[in-house]
């Protein structure tokens, strides 16, 4: 991949990937200035996901915050390591609901292998 073509203000190069189909990185990007003042304005703020407490996320929640992810990462609003991490804990969750769905399943299937044995008597 490519690096940014910007200067930084030290006289290095910056060695950020630039964004797709560009020559910069988000926070160089002569185009995406109102943008880096706005995320710079905003700090830490847009770090968090309101997630329903208590509740289990329904595939197209997940797949909302995915989405969500995706773009907050690729355009540098949110960090690769937080956003890692709550990918991790999405595929927890599925997992755990897929647990639960299997544990349902094989409970009626044993209560309708019970119904059906004979009974001794």
């Amino acid at each position: 991949m490519s690096e940014c073509k910007a200067v930084r203000s030290d006289g290095t190069p910056c060695r950020a990937h630039p964004l797709r189909g560009g020559d910069f990185c988000f926070f160089h990007d002569p185009g995406k200035r109102a943008a880096v003042i706005e995320a710079g304005r905003k700090g830490g703020a847009r770090r968090t996901i309101e997630l329903p407490e208590g509740e289990p996320l329904d595939p197209d929640r997940v797949r909302g915050i995915i989405s969500y992810l995706i773009e907050a990462t690729a355009s540098g609003a949110m960090d690769a390591l937080t956003a890692r991490a709550l990918g991790y804990v999405l595929r927890v969750d599925n997992r755990v609901l897929e647990t639960h769905c299997l544990e349902q399943r094989l409970c009626e299937l044993e209560r309708m292998v019970e119904e059906r044995r004979p009974s001794r008597a």
